[in-house]
């Protein structure tokens, strides 16, 4: 299939494919205006936001439609989509994981749609199949819009706790299977949303639930009043036991976590999300006593915590406490104060992101400069050695094995799911476990790192990949995402359908810009809230240096950005529009003055402000993408992709900025609407769902960059220099 791609840019485009704007459908505007803090702003497509109405669902599916005409225009998009569902349907397995003596691997086979979950016992044991959803009774339907998410093994690796999704929604039902039967249990829990945590006899579980939003309100019920439950398998959900709640604090989000050992629940608390595993507020309770209360730990100590393991009344947290870039700490329960900590390894000059605790070593992963590094200690803090690791893309597995001292791990990059090892700890001797089956070889691709400054003098490290030999000195298409938000160290991970882009000579750049916890708790201030600015500053930095060194032009930069960042890249693409060919936008929060209004808002308020505050409202106000389009600004092409029932960044932010764009855009440059019907906050459900929405993502872009329309558009795109 790839001559297919290669083929497709290497003949002339029509040039009339290109030479005008779509006719958008029929967009009615209201009158509708809001003061904050004595500053009036007209919204006029606030009617958008009842997205189940008649009139709502009529536009929608208009603009698809109208995207989806455009798309098809481009020469061998079908053979784009063939080529995407090709590079994602890959063999591939899952990094095992340990429960007692058993292990647990899924498999992916090519030809079916989902990951199938094998035992076996012992490292050397025999393999079976202990689920496979392709098969189960409950994941059968027309449009294969049923999958398993949340999916979690007992501690004793007798049971399997599931949730059964539709579309994607985080509002499935869990259900509980036997894995020496396969048997199900009566009971169906609702409102999970967090979890399970469990027991080590595999008798029962900790999770967190909310209330659970009336039907079709799944789009604007508010994310609150969680509480955390336990749940005794074979007992009806009515009978479950209320742990914890905190009505005082209704937005508060929860974690719940089991010690290694079973004696106690750690309950994290956090008012806003974050990717670091550290939150403000650690409570306790000790499962040896029936009745035992749950108490605050680090009490009054502002400083963010993870619990990463213990041994008995030895309790290692990692804490950012007198220490931006974390560092871990060895707590007695009962004696919390930051006096009483005994320090067991210290804050260095790489991040500390996490800590696995094996039989006798504790496994800390780092972040240098952007990428990965591996450490090994012993349980008293001392250095023993770093593993051989490759130093870029990320690392995945390495997870806690507290009865062995084998882990699994495999290091992932944009081109390659990376080969699954097994690592000795006590020894560092490695073995190969799983490699994936490729329809390419990665060795035709390479990555490299490269550092930019930023318009305050920052220096920001950002990731390019390419085909090997591609070299600047052209007009390279380049398509550049970044995240910069919740403190996400962003590596650039496998994303299969991407390699389509690499391979039609196409550069993929990452920088690793402000908001996110590439250098720590300080980076990730400096690009937050009043300071969102930085992160916007520094995409768009990114992209002047790639054009300054000769990798790409204006007219070949593509502005890309999903989920937080649909806003970073929606923002740069408003405040520059000279410097990019095009944006494409995905699953994004694009109404930054209304987003704390819709599910999760709660929890983007520490990380964006919010508009009911006098100075997040200038801060928000001044880069909100909906709010900042200019009337009379020509604008580059636009593709904004949204999930129809997406509960995290619901659809009607690119509703309401697509129907703005369409008003306010003065040129020929389209700006369009792509709906993954059905999807929530992904490109698809399904890998047919997935492949055909990236082709309309690489169709889009051939027309609107006018790829291949000339000889030195097809060479550009054809290969190195």
């Amino acid at each position: 299939m790839r001559f297919a791609l290669l083929l497709f840019l290497g003949g002339l485009l029509p040039a009339t494919l290109f030479a005008q704007q779509p006719s958008y459908p029929e967009t009615p505007r209201a009158i509708q205006h809001d003061t904050y803090h004595g500053v009036t702003i007209a919204d006029p497509y606030r009617w958008m936001e009842d997205m189940a109405s008649e009139e709502t669902l009529a536009w929608v599916e208009a603009q698809d439609a109208l995207t989806r005409r455009y798309a098809d225009a481009t020469p061998r998009r079908a053979a784009l989509e063939e080529r995407a569902l090709e590079l994602r349907t890959y063999a591939s397995y899952g990094i095992p994981s340990r429960r007692q003596h058993r292990y647990f691997w899924s498999f992916s086979p090519v030809d079916q749609q989902h990951s199938i979950l094998h035992m076996q016992e012992g490292l050397d044991g025999p393999a079976r199949v202990v689920f496979d959803p392709n098969t189960h009774p409950l994941f059968q339907s027309e449009d294969g819009s049923l999958s398993p998410s949340r999916t979690s093994i007992s501690r004793d690796g007798r049971r399997l706790a599931f949730q059964v999704s539709k579309g994607q929604s985080r509002w499935s039902p869990l259900r509980i299977m036997e894995f020496a039967d396969g048997r199900l249990h009566d009971e169906v829990l609702h409102g999970v949303r967090g979890g399970p945590a469990w027991v080590p006899d595999g008798s029962g579980f900790y999770y967190i639930r909310y209330p659970v939003p009336k039907p079709g309100e799944e789009l604007t019920a508010q994310l609150v009043n969680a509480r955390v439950y336990y749940h005794r398998v074979g007992t009806p959900q009515e009978r479950d036991v209320l742990v914890y709640e905190r009505p005082q604090n209704p937005t508060w989000s929860y974690g719940v976590r089991v010690t290694h050992d079973g004696q106690a629940l750690l309950i994290s608390a956090t008012p806003g999300g974050s990717f670091s595993g550290m939150t403000e507020y650690y409570f306790y309770k000790d499962l040896r006593e029936e009745r035992s209360e749950v108490r605050e730990l680090f009490a009054g100590v502002a400083a963010s915590f993870a619990y990463e393991g213990n041994r008995g009344d030895r309790f290692w947290f990692r804490t950012d406490h007198e220490a931006p870039r974390a560092r871990l700490i060895e707590v007695t329960l009962g004696r919390t104060a930051p006096a009483h900590w005994k320090p067991l390894i210290p804050e260095s000059e790489e991040v500390l992101n996490s800590i696995s605790m094996t039989k006798d070593y504790l496994i800390a992963r780092y972040t240098k400069d952007a990428r990965p590094l591996v450490k090994v200690f012993d349980q008293q803090g001392r250095f023993q050695y770093a593993p051989d690791l490759p130093n870029l893309g990320s690392v995945s597995g390495l997870g806690d094995v507290p009865e062995g001292n084998e882990v699994f791990y495999a290091m992932n990059i944009l081109y390659d799911p990376g080969i699954i090892y097994q690592l000795d700890v006590a020894t560092g001797e490695r073995d190969v476990f799983r490699a994936p089956e490729l329809s390419y070889d990665p060795n035709d691709f390479e990555s490299k790192q490269v550092f930019f400054t930023s318009r305050d003098g920052t220096r920001v490290p950002m990731y390019l990949v390419h085909k090997k030999g591609l070299r600047p000195g052209g007009s390279h298409p380049v398509f550049m995402y970044a995240y910069g938000a919740y403190s996400w160290v962003a590596w650039p991970w496998f994303r299969p359908e991407l390699v389509a882009w690499l391979e039609m000579g196409g550069v993929f750049a990452l920088p690793n810009i402000r908001g996110g916890g590439e250098y720590g708790e300080e980076w990730h201030q400096d690009g937050i809230k009043l300071k969102k600015q930085n992160g916007i500053d520094d995409y768009i930095a990114a992209a002047e240096w790639l054009i300054d060194n000769g990798y790409t032009t204006p007219e070949r930069m593509i502005a890309n950005g999903g989920s937080a960042s649909g806003a970073l890249a929606a923002s740069a693409l408003m405040q520059r529009p000279d410097l990019f060919g095009a944006g494409v936008i995905d699953i994004p929060n694009l109404d930054l003055l209304r987003s704390h209004l819709f599910p999760g808002g709660a929890n983007r308020v520490p990380e964006y402000g919010s508009s009911e505050d006098p100075e997040e409202f200038k801060a928000l106000y001044a880069y909100s993408p909906y709010q900042n389009i200019r009337a009379g600004t020509c604008y580059p092409p636009m593709l904004v992709t949204v999930g129809s029932k997406d509960e995290v960044a619901v659809p009607v932010h690119g509703y309401k900025f697509v129907a703005a764009m369409q008003a306010h855009q003065p040129c020929d440059n389209p700006v369009l609407l792509n709906v993954v019907w059905g999807a929530g906050h992904s490109y698809g459900v399904t890998n047919g769902q997935r492949a055909e929405t990236w082709s309309h993502v690489f169709g889009f872009l051939i027309r609107a960059l006018d790829l291949g329309a000339d000889d030195g558009a097809a060479s550009s795109m054809g290969g190195s220099e």
